[in-house]
């Protein structure tokens, strides 16, 4: 989770860690009434909470302990990699 007053989580940047995470299979716990969050909802790649609601935060991350991403899996998951490797270099 970031602090809201960055200005660039308001203006939509989306973390390659979450979407190094759903390439793993891995959840994510991100800031809630983000783009980065409307994503992640959207796509369940993770769950979404308040920055700062601590109780919101941890309900959240006990939701997403154990959570499956089911999207992206098999060739989808190769695809997927190789999309987000080339963002990276």
């Amino acid at each position: 989770m970031y602090s809201t007053e960055r200005g660039n989580i308001k203006d939509g940047a989306i973390p390659t860690k979450m979407l190094d995470a759903a390439a793993f299979g891995k959840p994510s716990v991100v800031n809630r009434d983000t783009p980065m969050g409307d994503l992640c909802e959207q796509e369940g790649i993770g769950v979404t909470a308040p920055y700062g609601d601590v109780i919101q935060v941890a309900e959240a991350l006990d939701k997403a302990h154990g959570m499956t991403i089911e999207n992206v899996k098999g060739e989808d998951r190769e695809i997927f990699l190789s999309i987000i490797q080339k963002w990276l270099h």
